[in-house]
């Protein structure tokens, strides 16, 4: 039994990459809020240009003798204007809100991802066009991230602030409002702290913190290349909390409306770095307009997401994500307590591609993030389900991927921890695949793959009970739990580590930690484990 729990725990951070980067020192940066942005007019007195967050392992708990550069177009390699902060990403170090680097995990005994992170300010006189981010420490030189420097303006939100309120660094707006009234795409609004509680966008359709529907509440429809970025600034904690407690639209946080008018969903935004307290979803869409693509674009990095603490049945999720390119990097998602199985920490529904296969585009990246204590009466953690906005014949649901997570259920066993449900319509090119890798799984009850090709590869699925005489679960299982559009097509189940209690001697109906309905007619492939 010793022997198991070492090997465990050797794998556990081995899943994260972090024993190999624990014994070679290099530096190994993961993922970064801004990917663009301008290398002037920041005017904090401190810096040059955006503030760019990035997260990585073996940075350093502190700065040191360490350096952060920026390459230019021109290949020309600068150091940081100014370092913000380089610490721990432990929540408590002057960082961002989120903990990623000492995760509880419940009965593992480990940590978790154990990163740092880096805010810095772009150095001034780095030239226009597409560059990179890399770090510089005793270990060598990590990997770079993309940043392309782009024209753009920088705002100020407080709203503890007095004076004339231009958005500027000495005169901050106190509202939200005028930052959304105001912004244009490229621009980037950094928050101080506080609590934001109004209303802000087209309250008079939906009463949440945030309604986005640009052809009647303003705010800006942002590009790919010139996004708009709500950015919490250093060493500031920025909260907006839902009003209402009780079920209703006033209970939610960012809420999307996407018309039905060509051109007038709210795409490309960034919101990094910020918390969000509410009763119902802190972010969801309106999927009742089919294939609108809502939030195309939309990047979630490490932000603190506390929803559905109140609302029951609402048949979404904490995050309720509807839309192309859709990335949540580095966020706690937590605080469920509908105890409804429709909801979810995370539910990725409707078609999010709209086009013809082969798309090789991405339409979720779900990684890096610490999703726990939900408690959702045997509800999937992470959903993947088109539900009435299926795919139309032709289109197919892009590629998705889940990676580099640590999902916890261990307080509530029941809960699956994902449910590839229904990926669309039975017709039409097959779809390009989800793919689940490189996750830690634990105290949850299985994964269920039903729809489209589903590939499980290099995840730890740990804590949970196996099936004995009868009672129990398996892990991983194509078992079918309702109607859906377009079945399972095929399954690689690859390199995963489970671990659980082995079965009695002479238990009959020990039955391992993989099922599958054998005569659907999907393809299986299954290595031992």
């Amino acid at each position: 039994m010793k022997t198991k729990l070492i090997l465990v725990v050797i794998i556990f951070f081995g899943v994260f990459g972090l024993a190999k980067n624990s014994f070679a020192a290099a530096p190994v940066l993961n993922f970064s809020d801004l990917t663009s942005g301008p290398a002037t007019g920041l005017g904090d007195g401190h810096g040059s240009g955006v503030i760019v967050t990035v997260w990585g392992n073996n940075l350093g708990s502190s700065q040191g003798t360490s350096e952060i550069y920026y390459k230019d177009s021109t290949g020309n390699a600068r150091e940081a204007a100014y370092v913000y902060y380089w610490c721990n990403a432990d929540g408590a170090s002057g960082g961002g809100p989120v903990d990623l680097y000492a995760n509880p995990v419940s009965g593992a005994g480990g940590s978790g991802h154990k990163m740092q992170e880096i805010a810095f300010s772009i150095p001034a006189g780095s030239a226009t066009g597409a560059g990179i981010i890399y770090v510089v420490t005793s270990g060598g030189i990590s990997n770079t991230l993309p940043f392309t420097v782009r024209s753009g303006n920088i705002y100020y939100i407080n709203i503890n602030a007095t004076g004339s309120n231009s958005g500027t660094w000495a005169n901050p707006w106190t509202s939200p409002q005028s930052f959304l009234n105001t912004a244009a795409a490229g621009d980037t609004g950094y928050f101080m702290t506080g609590t934001y509680s109004g209303h802000y966008g087209d309250s008079a359709s939906i009463s949440s913190v945030f309604v986005f529907r640009p052809s009647r509440s303003g705010g800006a429809i942002g590009t790919a290349t010139m996004p708009v970025a709500y950015v919490g600034y250093p060493g500031q904690t920025v909260v907006f909390q839902a009003k209402n407690t009780s079920a209703s639209d006033d209970n939610k946080g960012i809420f999307l409306y996407p018309a039905t008018l060509t051109g007038d969903d709210p795409q490309y935004y960034v919101w990094s770095k910020l918390k969000f307290s509410t009763w119902g979803p802190c972010f969801t869409t309106n999927g009742s307009v089919a294939n609108s693509n809502g939030g195309t674009g939309w990047r979630l990095i490490g932000d603190d997401f506390n929803g559905l603490q109140n609302e029951t049945n609402d048949q979404s999720g904490v995050l309720g994500l509807d839309g192309l390119t859709q990335t949540v990097y580095g966020c706690n998602i937590h605080g469920g307590r509908s105890n409804s199985h429709y909801d979810h920490a995370i539910y990725m529904g409707t078609c999010p591609a709209g086009g013809v296969a082969p798309n090789p585009a991405i339409g979720f990246d779900i990684g890096w993030n610490h999703v726990y204590d939900i408690e959702n009466n045997y509800g999937a953690l992470l959903s993947l389900n088109s539900g009435n906005q299926r795919c139309g014949v032709g289109e197919v649901w892009a590629t998705t991927i889940i990676h580099n997570n640590i999902v916890d259920s261990a307080n509530y066993s029941g809960n699956r921890w994902v449910q590839v449900f229904d990926l669309g319509q039975s017709e039409g090119p097959s779809s390009p695949g989800v793919y689940i890798y490189n996750n830690v799984f634990i105290g949850g009850s299985l994964l269920t793959a039903e729809s489209g090709n589903v590939f499980v590869e290099n995840n730890t699925f740990y804590g949970f009970t196996p099936p004995i005489n009868g009672v129990g679960t398996v892990p991983i299982t194509t078992v079918r739990y309702g109607d859906i559009g377009r079945p399972l097509e095929s399954i690689t189940v690859k390199n995963n580590i489970i671990y659980a209690a082995p079965a009695p001697a002479g238990d009959s109906q020990y039955t391992g930690y993989y099922h599958t309905d054998t005569n659907d007619g999907f393809t299986v492939s299954v290595d031992r484990h």
